[in-house]
């Protein structure tokens, strides 16, 4: 019966876990050579540009430079769908959380109110 090449333990190819991917590193490094030996004319036409089309560059351009934040997938369980064992363990975690900034000398949050 042939393996599945999906199959936990499997080492076949693929980049290792955590290394660059060198495709995007070398086209960032070509887009950022692009842009420093053409600075001047992008700024004469960056500078003729509208506000608008100017700032709506600009964020097109940051698309590029800053990583883009995902969303996040929460579920959050009310007290009351809570039995009192879970309960009794929040106010537990909840006490020694007040413990721990009461010895580092973090302000409670409760106090500023």
């Amino acid at each position: 019966m042939p393996r599945n090449s999906f199959q936990k333990g499997n080492t076949f190819g693929g980049r290792k876990k955590g290394s660059k991917n060198k495709t995007n590193t070398q086209l960032k490094a070509q887009v950022q050579r692009l842009l420093d030996d053409n600075m001047d004319m992008v700024q004469h036409d960056l500078d003729a540009l509208e506000p608008r089309d100017r700032i709506k560059f600009l964020i097109d351009l940051m698309n590029f430079t800053i990583p883009k934040m995902k969303s996040m997938d929460a579920t959050v369980t009310s007290v009351i769908d809570m039995d009192d064992d879970k309960i009794a363990k929040l106010e537990r975690m909840n006490d020694l959380i007040l413990e721990i900034e009461a010895e580092r000398g973090t302000p409670n949050i409760d106090e500023d109110e």
